[in-house]
């Protein structure tokens, strides 16, 4: 194996069983059989760093059982004429130093911090953008920059808002600018995300393209050029519905593995699985996932996209514009986000509250309503850690339920 490497050759099973055919020793430890279990335990170095943190932890492990068995022998033995606070303080600067071992990805000094801080502030200010992922859109990049590795950020808005639709236009443009994005579907199946990112690209309206109905031979060749595109584009989509954030961080640990990630989006928060310790305390079972993901977001140095539903209230009031305050079991949502934006359509609701026609006066009033508020949608930026809050303008089209830049 060693003269075929240094030969610049392959050294696999095929290779060696040729090398070897007439070599009676390798038929006595097994033949092809063993090279190919050979090939099969070599560890590809794609997974050192996951190899390398084992074996530190494990080293760790074994260090804290050393110490526990001299701290049993040492406080068992009487002839130690030492007094226990003195044991205890042994014991306690050993623990320390092994702390200090596993402290130094997270314990840094303040000056070391800052340099950290200032180099990414250059590089913000040289290359001219403002931190995070660009979502795309012109007023919301205005008011939030982009979605900021190690942040979580909340996209809520009541049903028919359009929340999925925006954040598959999100996901979209930022993967198209060449960053990895992994996005969870809990409701719909990967094929539903595929014709609505088709829909909004080729502008072909959903239903068509859904229900295969006034398709031209010129869609079709557009289709497959489309196909051709999306092959390029580093986009990955999980529709397995009850899923955990487990399972979750152990896909993106894949995904990151293969070929990095600077963006997850879950689509949507109640839809997720939660532990049963709680038995069905919704408030805790919602702190537990946003915790979690927020952990996740600094732990893998990626923009966490979340999505929820806002409650019912929001229909009761007179006016439906959302709150911070809407938020679906909100405590621990509005607490754990770095950033919370809410969507808004006024032209959802004004369709549900058309007057009688015989009612002239009021229908003109609607209907003059209606165009002024037709195609339009506000995401509200009602939290943000680092910035300010405010609103900013989009368009809607619901043929092709895609979002893009206000006119």
């Amino acid at each position: 194996i060693a003269e075929l490497i240094e030969q610049g050759k392959r050294a696999d099973p095929v290779v060696l069983k040729n090398r070897f055919e007439h070599d009676g020793s390798l038929d006595d430890i097994g033949g092809q059989a063993y090279l190919s279990r050979l090939a099969a335990s070599a560890v590809s170095i794609r997974d050192a760093r996951q190899y390398a943190e084992t074996i530190r932890d494990l080293y760790l492990r074994r260090e804290l059982a050393l110490i526990g068995e001299d701290v049993a022998e040492v406080a068992c033995d009487f002839r130690v004429d030492k007094p226990a606070s003195d044991l205890i303080e042994q014991a306690e600067q050993r623990l320390y130093e092994i702390a200090e071992r596993d402290d130094r990805k997270t314990v840094k000094s303040i000056a070391t911090a800052f340099d950290v801080a200032l180099e990414e502030v250059d590089r913000t200010h040289r290359e001219g953008r403002r931190p995070g992922y660009d979502t795309g859109f012109g007023e919301l990049r205005d008011w939030i920059g982009g979605l900021k590795p190690g942040q979580l950020s909340i996209l809520a808005g009541r049903p028919s808002m359009g929340k999925s639709a925006l954040a598959r236009n999100i996901a979209d443009n930022i993967s198209q600018a060449g960053h990895p994005v992994a996005y969870f579907d809990l409701e719909n199946d990967s094929g539903t995300f595929a014709l609505a990112l088709a829909s909004r690209r080729l502008k072909i309206p959903y239903a068509d393209l859904y229900e295969a109905k006034d398709l031209s031979a010129m869609d079709f060749e557009r289709l497959a050029a489309f196909r051709k595109d999306l092959a390029k584009q580093p986009l990955t989509i999980d529709d397995r519905s009850g899923v955990t954030v487990s399972y979750i961080r152990n896909r993106c640990r894949r995904i990151k593995r293969r070929g990095g990630l600077a963006l997850v989006v879950i689509d949507y928060l109640q839809l997720l699985r939660t532990h049963s310790k709680y038995d069905g305390n919704r408030v805790y079972e919602i702190a537990e996932v946003t915790q979690e993901l927020k952990a996740l977001a600094k732990d893998f140095n990626v923009a966490v996209l979340l999505l929820s539903q806002l409650n019912r209230k929001v229909e009761e009031r007179e006016k439906k514009r959302p709150q911070l305050a809407d938020l679906r079991d909100s405590g621990s949502i509005e607490q754990d986000a770095d950033l919370v934006m809410l969507i808004f359509r006024e032209e959802y609701y004004l369709t549900r509250d058309a007057p009688e026609k015989g009612d002239v006066v009021e229908r003109e009033k609607w209907e003059a309503r209606m165009r002024a508020v037709a195609g339009k949608a506000e995401v509200i930026v009602a939290k943000q850690r680092h910035g300010k809050t405010g609103i900013a303008n989009l368009s809607f089209c619901g043929a092709e339920v895609s979002f893009g830049d206000h006119v």
